[in-house]
Order: C-alpha cells, then sequence, then structure tokens
C-alpha cells in the first residue's frame, strides 16, 4: 500500500498543472465570478440582506399567534421584514392543526414558499430561524402545559414549580429575545456563498475524468500497477477508490485553505472542515470508480449528467417556484438534490460551526458515499475484467 501511494502521488506530480487547473483553477474562476456578479445580492447587516416576508396563519392558535409576534419582532428585521402590503420574496405558511400537533407531538411542517425569483440561499436561512423559533416556542408551552397539569393534582410543591418554570421560561427566552443568525455575524459573503455550492464542479470534475481520453493515457500506469497486483477485485476497487480519494484530498483541502488564508470562507473549525473533506473525497473516489465498472461508460455518464442537471440545477428552481399543489415534487427533487448533499455540510459548518449542526446532513453525505462504495465491492466481484 505504502508503494502505492508513492506512485499515486508520482502520477499527480507528472501531470500537476493540469490536474490543478482542471479540478481546482476553474472551480475557483467560476466562484470569483459569480461571486463579483451577485457581490450585492449577499450584504449582512444591511437592508439588502432583509427579505420582504408574508405570513400565513391558517391555524388562528396561541402557539401560532406566538410565532408570528416573533417573526415579526425587530429582533429579527435584520434577516426579515414583514409587510404585506409589498411582494413578499417568502410566504411562511403555518398550517391549520399546527398547535393540536404540537400538543400530540406530531410533525407538522411549516412550509416557506418563495417567488419566482427567490433566492434559495435565503430560502435555506429563513427555514432554519423559522425551525429553531418554533422548537423554542413549542418547548415553552409543553414545559407550561406539564408545569400546569401538575399543580392542579399536588398543591402542596406550587410554589417551588412556579419558581423552577419562571426560571425555565427565562432560558427558554433568552434565544427568542437575542437570536441572531450567524450568518449574519459571519458576513456570509456572496464569494462565501459560491465556494461552497460551486464545491459541486470539483465532485463532477473528478467524476467525469475517466471518460477522457486524457484520462486514460495518464491513469494506464496506475490500471497496469493495479491489475499487476496479486489481489481480489473488490481488494482492487479499494485501492482504485483510494487512488481519486486521495487526488481529491489534495485538491479539496487547497480549495480551503485558499479561501482561508484570503478570509474569504472556510474560517470555521478546522476539524469539522477535515472531516468534511475526507467524507467528500470518499464519495469522489467511489462515485468515479463505480461509474468505471459499467462497460456502456458513454451511456452512464450521460445520464449521470442528466441526474446531474435534473436533481443538481434544476431542483433549485422547481425548489423556489413550486406552489402548494406539488409540495410532494418539490421535496423530492429537495431531498435527492446532489448539490444539496455535497454543500448542506459545508453550509451548517459556516452558519453553526459545530459537530452537532451539521451532524445530519454529514452522516447524509457519508452515508451516500458508504452506499456507493458497497454497492461497487459488489459488482467489482462479478466484473472482475472490468477493472
Amino acid at each position: 500500500m505504502k508503494a502505492f501511494l508513492r506512485y499515486t502521488f508520482i502520477t499527480i506530480k507528472n501531470n500537476v498543472i493540469s490536474f490543478l487547473f482542471l479540478n481546482l483553477g476553474l472551480t475557483l474562476l467560476m466562484v470569483g465570478i459569480f461571486g463579483f456578479m451577485n457581490a450585492d445580492e449577499n450584504k449582512p447587516k444591511s437592508e439588502a440582506n432583509s427579505s420582504i416576508i408574508k405570513i400565513t396563519d391558517e391555524d388562528k392558535s396561541l402557539l401560532s399567534q406566538r410565532l408570528v409576534a416573533v417573526l415579526s419582532s425587530d429582533n429579527l428585521k435584520e434577516l426579515i421584514k414583514i409587510n404585506e402590503k409589498e411582494k413578499a420574496d417568502f410566504t411562511i405558511i403555518i398550517p391549520k392543526g399546527y398547535q393540536t400537533s404540537a400538543e400530540t407531538n406530531k410533525d407538522l411542517h411549516i412550509d416557506i414558499v418563495g417567488s419566482k425569483n427567490s433566492s434559495s440561499f435565503k430560502s435555506e436561512i429563513i427555514a432554519s430561524v423559522v425551525k429553531n423559533i418554533a422548537n423554542s416556542i413549542i418547548t415553552n408551552y409543553t414545559i407550561n402545559q406539564t408545569v400546569e397539569d401538575v399543580l392542579k393534582s399536588n398543591t402542596d410543591d406550587g410554589s417551588e414549580l412556579k419558581l423552577k418554570q419562571a426560571r425555565l421560561e427565562a432560558e427558554l427566552g433568552k434565544p427568542l429575545a437575542d437570536f441572531k443568525f450567524e450568518s449574519i455575524e459571519n458576513n456570509l459573503s456572496s464569494y462565501a456563498f459560491f465556494s461552497i455550492t460551486f464545491i459541486i464542479f470539483i465532485f463532477f470534475t473528478f467524476i467525469m475524468a475517466p471518460i477522457h481520453q486524457s484520462y486514460k493515457k495518464e491513469n494506464l500506469g496506475m490500471e497496469i500497477r493495479l491489475n499487476s497486483m496479486p489481489l481480489k477485485p473488490e481488494k482492487l476497487f479499494t485501492a482504485s477508490v483510494l487512488s481519486i480519494s486521495v487526488q481529491v484530498f489534495i485538491i479539496i483541502t487547497a480549495y480551503f485553505l485558499i479561501f482561508r488564508i484570503a478570509h474569504i470562507s472556510f474560517t470555521q473549525n478546522p476539524i469539522l472542515l477535515l472531516l468534511y473533506a475526507i467524507s467528500f473525497s470518499f464519495l469522489c473516489g467511489s462515485v468515479a470508480n463505480f461509474l468505471v465498472l459499467f462497460s456502456n461508460k458513454e451511456f452512464i455518464y450521460g445520464i449521470t449528467m442528466i441526474v446531474f442537471m435534473v436533481f443538481g440545477v434544476l431542483s433549485n428552481v422547481f425548489d423556489a417556484s413550486l406552489t402548494e399543489k406539488y409540495k410532494i415534487l418539490s421535496l423530492l427533487f429537495k431531498d435527492f438534490n446532489i448539490t444539496n448533499i455535497l454543500s448542506r455540510p459545508l453550509m451548517d459548518i459556516a452558519l453553526q460551526n459545530s459537530f452537532l449542526g451539521m451532524a445530519k446532513n454529514f452522516f447524509i453525505l457519508s452515508g451516500f458515499a458508504l452506499a456507493i462504495y458497497l454497492a461497487g465491492i459488489c459488482i467489482a466481484k462479478y466484473k472482475k475484467d472490468k477493472i
């Protein structure tokens, strides 16, 4: 394995210019162009970052009214502006049965419907804000109800419970009164935003590389080396995955460092960024070698590009413009959006800078990578001559 890794680095060194330009330079160039073109769109701590919101309260309950009151408060004016007269960027719909669902511990989705030209980035932020505030209000309400029930059944410890209730309310009230979303304080600029979302292009430069003739010539030595090893098919597949994963890890680390040194993006906890880089590299290596296993490569790569366009690019359009009538279709596109699978863990790191904050989306990314890898192992066992 040591000799194999040394050969991988020699291959990179012999093609360092094309390796860096194709896999890193083009993505950096696109981030620069799109970041410059959209520099006025993302201006935290300014009116440019404030979105006009319309709230539709279909439930008209105590909990829904509390949520509306908090969203309309001055504490969130840097992020959202409630205005029923102007054309809204987003409409927040609190569905009927909202309080009943909260009382019975059922999950009822609060819909965020964007206008035709709304920003998917701002939609993610507003959805997170609404979810956090709603959870705090529901928790506070549940505690109040529990305390009241206990007081009715046992009046002896009423004074002590009331004191505890007051303390809990004070603690739960803090995040509502002092709520500041980190994207505002951390100044997530347009360059930072595109540096996160455009990581999809690094992914596709690596998984599409094996279909190009130039790559096949450069990789011929590696292929001969692998086939000369007395290894089982699954071991050869793993070695191939490791080869590309190492290359991706070098590129993604350099990508992070460039933006970090320039103080543009990726200035958060380096351990979290390292975890993401490892998972991202493993996914790229697994997908690239998984596609190589198929005999009709041109057809497979064509299907891959269609999937990328539908679930990677068009899904962002659908997610912002679909009406309530197509909610299920919109949710499907959102959940299986490859762009979101890759970028959401990084967005979580940028906005929350904690492992717990990124855990859900990080495990989705890692689980997806592991599933592709295991599928590749299974196919490799039956296609020994295709590796």
